[in-house]
């Protein structure tokens, strides 16, 4: 029954749910012979080291969102780009709620590439990119020419246009356009396009109670006026009341902004004034606040405080003398935030005025647009947006009133992130409470505006302060852009249905942003309006923004997928992943309309429904005593169970902040993210092979070892572990370990005189450590921010219960193992096929729940 026959018990303190006894007996299955995704995820690695992918291939799988691979566009966007849940549609809406496979998209427009060639940019100066006239489509690989080259037919309304003077070009016999291997619009699935004036922002009308006021008259926009490009802008809003102070909090930002600008701390000097990766053109402005607000105007060689005292009634000092070039100031602002926390140390308060100072920066950036970085140690008790105190959270657990936990308590901060969105400007927090801060309502600020929440709850500058640091560098190096406009158009008989993102959604199909970048995906539910009336079922996905370096751009990535009558080619060409990410945004987007418990339920049921969907559609003669996993879907019950045992929505006392936090997280994170939140990767250390962490000569990159399936049946006490689920990476180190091997890897000679503080593991001139720090650089390479390094010692450091709840198999989180999770799963589905219930007909799917 157990893998190793010296494995470690599950302790004590990670409790969950067993099969209930009114379900029956459960059968003896050997926890080795169920599906696990660490067997399918390396095959998958392995295929994807030796092949590229073909973008329109139809015989190729798409790659899993954990592996690494080098996609050819061939006129199908990258599935870095863009991935559907099924890669071959459903043609009728009736076959699509037969299947119960959610239809959908995650797109992440800015996501980072590999070995792939960039993101071509094409210049149609004063013209613009030619479109369609019916559905304003934009022009692709899968448009056709005809007419000698005088007409376009577009692919998503079969709509002919005129082809442009400026855009014609003769045809060769096969159809084709004499310069098609000039015009990489016609061969590539994501582009970018430089836009002309006609497609400059317009100037947002001011709302009706201005939310600031600033010295002069204020001028009121002309109708139609356009907002000139300009790089991209910064406005660092640090928290320098007395409980930032006392925590470290605020000197730890001030150095990290500083590293963001100018390097690491010990490779800065006078002599070396290369910024890292800053966009020209672009400035910063520094804005302090406590129960006040404190604006700095720099010249070359120092800083003036400038100190508005008037919270309520928020005016911000004249703002051309408030932004500096980072570069030419440098010596100015590295003064500053060097004696920041010292300057105001001395009359700091214990109050926050956030919301006041929130809509400075909102004025400084009005009317430009760029990125608000705030940080927070306490939420806002005076000033605009105050927030009180919403009492126990223990009160309204597992009720109705749970919901509004999720919900803004005060419609203002709704209200300013709307302005920021008009205004174009995105907002990314940096909070460090040690009590609750209320981040259901303060998160709406980057949830609206696309930027993201950083949460260090009782944050200590010895622990956090590398990870704050990373955090931050990536936020300002990333590939990002503002005043966004998102929309996805398909083909004729396809629409948007519904949003499961970050941002502002007046319809349906269009998003608004403050901000965008590349750590960030979007979700986008579909229906059919109608039967697809062709055989394939085209999506462009159209980003309007304003670049870095201050250019109006257009990305666009589109996707062309075969329509399909048959349930068994919809479940073949599958993409679990894609299906996952769903559910988990569809889950963070319900905890403010319903009760956890249903949320729950709801997982399951979509579990149940869509494994009876295939036994209904594909495999009806199979005896009901059999449980049947279709090929693209054998890890979805355990993928559901790690979305059960998520911080966001799982059972037990989990504090609101926390779920808050990751709500936000699974409606803005990636496809791959999600995943590694729903299942982590674990590496036993003491199994190294000789050849892993090292550049493997045949497919040149590092071999990775095999991973350990996420649960204490997999794991011995002689050995040390790393897990990783894409934030946190926890060393487990066994009681029974090898001293030999702690000493190669730690430099510790026994448990007891190994001290967290260690972390990261430091560079040792041993074999097993080299390997480590390859395999740690190696996920590090691929993960978005810096992992937060844990140390748990077995039966000694209380990190263990951290590392227990991420073994999603065993019976913890206040739910079952992976192998009673199963079994109820196939009792479910054996329960309705006996009772011959048609899927149409169910109305609920009991739960342990």
């Amino acid at each position: 029954m157990h893998p190793y026959p010296d494995h470690i018990p599950q302790p004590p303190h990670s409790t969950g749910r067993r099969l209930e006894a009114s379900a029956g007996l459960r059968p003896a299955i050997d926890p080795s012979q169920i599906p696990s995704p660490v067997e399918i995820q390396s095959f998958d690695q392995e295929k994807w080291f030796r092949e590229s992918y073909l973008t329109c291939s139809t015989d190729q799988p798409v790659p899993l969102s954990t592996s690494e691979f080098h996609a050819i566009d061939q006129g199908n966007s990258s599935p870095r780009f863009i991935r559907a849940s099924t890669y071959a549609i459903p043609e009728s809406q009736e076959l699509t709620k037969a299947c119960r496979i959610p239809l959908g998209v995650i797109v992440q427009p800015f996501a980072q590439l590999e070995s792939e060639d960039p993101v071509p940019l094409i210049d149609f100066e004063l013209s613009g990119p030619p479109r369609c006239s019916r559905c304003r489509g934009y022009i692709n690989p899968w448009c056709a020419f005809s007419f000698g080259g005088s007409r376009w037919t577009c692919n998503m309304c079969n709509n002919e246009n005129d082809v442009p003077q400026y855009y014609f070009s003769p045809l060769d016999e096969t159809g084709r356009r004499l310069d098609f291997d000039n015009r990489p619009e016609l061969r590539i699935g994501t582009v970018d396009f430089l836009l002309p004036e006609d497609y400059w922002s317009p100037v947002p009308q001011p709302p009706i109670v201005p939310f600031y006021s600033t010295p002069g008259t204020p001028v009121t926009p002309e109708l139609g006026s356009k907002k000139r490009p300009e790089p991209m802008d910064f406005v660092w809003i640090i928290d320098v009341s007395k409980p930032s102070l006392a925590s470290g909090f605020t000197r730890s930002i001030c150095s990290s902004i500083l590293e963001a600008l100018y390097g690491p701390v010990e490779q800065l000097s006078e002599d070396n004034k290369n910024l890292v990766n800053w966009p020209d053109g672009s400035r910063i402005a520094i804005v302090a606040f406590d129960e006040s607000l404190s604006f700095f105007e720099f010249s070359v060689h120092t800083a003036r405080m400038l100190v508005v005292a008037d919270i309520d009634d928020v005016c911000v000092p004249h703002i051309g003398s408030l932004f500096v070039d980072p570069s030419s100031s440098r010596a100015s602002i590295s003064k500053l935030l060097r004696n920041l926390p010292d300057i105001c140390g001395r009359s700091s308060s214990r109050h926050s005025s956030l919301g006041s100072a929130v809509v400075a920066g909102l004025a400084l950036l009005s009317g430009r647009g760029g990125q608000l970085i705030v940080s927070a140690a306490q939420a806002p008790d005076i000033g605009f947006g105050k927030l009180t105190s919403r009492g126990s959270e223990t009160s309204v657990r597992n009720t109705s009133g749970e919901r509004h936990l999720f919900l803004p308590q005060d419609t203002k901060w709704t209200d300013l992130a709307e302005e920021c969105v008009s205004q174009g400007v995105g907002v990314n927090l940096f909070l460090s409470f040690s009590q609750s801060g209320d981040i259901g309502t303060i998160g709406v600020l980057a949830r609206l505006t696309g930027g993201e929440v950083f949460y260090h709850p009782h944050f200590r500058e010895h622990r956090d302060l590398l990870v704050l640091t990373g955090q931050l560098s990536r936020l300002v190096k990333r590939e990002a852009g503002y005043d966004c406009q998102l929309r996805l158009r398909c083909s004729d008989g396809l629409k948007v249905h519904h949003n499961l993102s970050i941002g502002l959604s007046p319809e349906t199909d269009e998003i608004r942003l403050g901000c965008l970048d590349a750590d960030k995906a979007l979700g986008l539910l579909l229906t059919h309006s109608h039967k697809l009336p062709s055989t394939t079922a085209y999506m462009q996905f159209a980003l309007l923004y304003t670049s870095k370096e201050g250019r109006r751009k257009l990305r666009v990535i589109n996707l062309g997928l075969p329509v399909s009558s048959m349930a068994s080619n919809i479940f073949r060409f599958a993409d679990l992943d894609t299906c996952i990410c769903l559910w988990a945004r569809q889950a963070a987007t319900d905890l403010a309309t319903k009760n956890l418990s249903d949320i729950r339920a709801g997982l399951t049921q979509n579990c149940v429904f869509l494994l009876l969907g295939y036994r209904e559609q594909c495999s009806a003669s199979t005896p009901t005593s059999q449980l049947i996993l279709p090929e693209a879907f054998k890890c979805l019950p355990l993928y559901t169970l790690g979305l059960l045992k998520s911080k966001c929505i799982k059972g037990g006392d989990v504090a609101a902040d926390v779920r808050n936090h990751y709500a936000l997280k699974f409606l803005s994170c990636g496809v791959r993210e999600t995943l590694l939140l729903c299942y982590p990767r674990l590496i036993a250390l003491h199994r190294l092979t000789h050849g892993d962490g090292f550049i493997n000569t045949d497919t040149k990159r590092l071999q990775m070892p095999m991973y350990t399936r996420a649960s204490h049946l997999w794991m011995e006490g002689n050995g040390i572990y790393c897990l990783d689920n894409g934030e946190f990476l926890i060393f487990w180190i066994g009681q029974n370990v090898d001293s030999r091997l702690l000493t190669d890897i730690f430099g510790a000679q026994t448990l007891s005189s190994l001290s967290p503080d260690i972390l990261p593991p430091p560079d040792l001139d041993t074999r097993v450590s080299k390997q480590l720090n390859n395999l740690i650089a190696h996920q590090q390479r691929l993960s978005t921010y810096p992992f937060k390094l844990l140390l748990a010692r077995q039966n000694m450091d209380g990190t263990e219960l951290e590392f227990s709840n991420m073994l999603v198999e065993d019976q913890n989180n206040d739910a079952m193992s992976y192998v009673d999770y199963l079994c109820y799963i196939h009792k479910q589905i054996k329960a309705s096929m006996e009772d011959v219930v048609s899927m149409s007909k169910i109305t609920g799917v009991k739960t342990p729940w």
